[in-house]
Formats: C-alpha cells, structure tokens, sequence
C-alpha cells in the first residue's frame, strides 16, 4: 500500500506574488525510502489541514524562514523576515499530527519550531551570540550548497541515531544563522556541534519525533541518511 509522506511548504514572494516551494531534495529522499511526498501549503482553514493530515502516514516540517521570536517571548534580534501565517500553519499542523500520533521529522526551522511549540526559545543569530568557532552558515564558499559537508557533530551513545551511525562522531551539512538555546519540555539532545549547538533532538514523550538542525533530505544517498527515512517511513506502521 502506497504511503504518503506530507512536507511543509515554505512561502516565496515573486513579483510581488506569492508561492508555495518545497526542495527537491525533499522530494527525492522521500521517494527513494519507498513513499510519495504530499505538499502542504501555508493554510489558515483548520480543516483544510485536517483533511490532509488524515490522508498522511508521516509528516516532515521543513526548512525555511526565521520562527517569530514573539512565539517565545522575545523582541526581534535581526532584520530578518518572519511568515507569522507559515508559523501557524505548522504549529496546527504539528497538533494535528501528533493527536493522530504519526511519525514527524523536523528539519532545521523544522526543528527550532518544535521546540517553540513545546515551550523552548531559540538563539536569533548565532554570530550575536558569539558562536564563531564552528561555521553553520555557507559564508566562506558562495556556491557552497547545503548538502556540503560542513562540520563535526559528537553523538550520544546511548541515542537512536547512534545506531544508525555506529560513531560518536560523525561530518554534516549546515545551513543556518537560528538554533536551540532552551529545550522545549519532553526534548532531549542527542547530539551537539563542536561549538555546544544542539544537532539532533529527540522527544522523550513522542518515540516517533526526529529532530535534526542540519539537513538529512540533502544526505540520503547517504546509507546512514537513507537507512533513516526509511524507516521513519516504516515506523508510521507501528
């Protein structure tokens, strides 16, 4: 029986008109773990999001623009733009998905979303913060895309990605200026960059969450990568 396999969409203003986007990679991955991707665009009708979750077996909240900082209290850092509609999209997307209890993966602002909705706060701007030792962003290369290796990340032994990596260290890519400062309620680190960053998340309470700050979907050629979606993928038959 054929799986679907929902991904945000991201907001792109062209000529002044308004699109949904989702990136290949995302496509790709999905389909070579077996399922078929379903776009989910930027809705305000409840029941519109309803309707495709209910035809979901697992959903993946993408990357893309800042989180607002005024989800977790705080004025504006950076100049940065915010898609307030997007962030209530995904944050009744995600209540959606988790009452219907399917598997979710969060990427990148994925991620720092999930941990917003589930009371975290997040570093607006990494180079505010001082974190300079290790490169997040693609600064130094100008055609350097994301699914360059980037930097070290050290794992926890005792994680589930650990079992797929079979390292305690292990090289990612990396493409962002915002990142975890506070752990939302229920989430765990499992993995960090050489800077203290928080890489991969876990969700004590939802055995069926993957958290990563970097991007997996550009790495599933890889057979760590690849061997994760699939069975994230199987997982939404448990």
């Amino acid at each position: 029986m054929t799986k679907f396999i929902g991904i945000s969409a991201s907001i792109v203003k062209d000529e002044g008109r308004k699109r949904f986007r989702v990136d290949h990679a995302y496509i790709d991955s999905i389909l070579n773990a077996g399922a078929l991707p379903l776009m989910i665009p930027v809705y305000e009708n409840v029941e519109n999001l309803r309707a495709l979750v209910s035809e979901m077996d697992a959903l993946i909240l993408a990357g893309g623009a800042d989180v607002s900082p005024f989800l977790y209290g705080e004025d504006p850092l950076t100049e940065e733009e915010f898609q307030p509609d997007r962030d209530k999209s995904e944050m009744e997307l995600y209540r959606l998905a988790t009452e219907k209890g399917i598997p979710i993966m969060g990427i990148c602002r994925g991620l720092q979303l999930v941990n917003v909705i589930k009371g975290g706060s997040l570093y607006q701007d990494l180079r505010k913060f001082k974190f300079e030792k290790v490169h997040h962003n693609r600064i130094k290369v100008a055609d350097e895309g994301p699914d360059e290796m980037y930097h070290f990340i050290n794992i926890d032994r005792k994680s589930r990605f650990y079992k797929y990596s079979g390292s305690e260290q292990i090289v990612v890519n990396s493409i962002h200026h915002q990142a975890i400062k506070d752990l939302g309620l229920g989430l765990k680190a499992t993995a960090f960059s050489r800077d203290g960053i928080i890489e991969i998340v876990e969700d004590e309470n939802y055995p069926n969450f993957w958290g990563f700050q970097f991007h997996p979907e550009r790495l599933s050629e890889d057979e760590i990568f690849n061997n994760i979606f699939k069975d994230f993928l199987r997982s939404a038959d448990d």
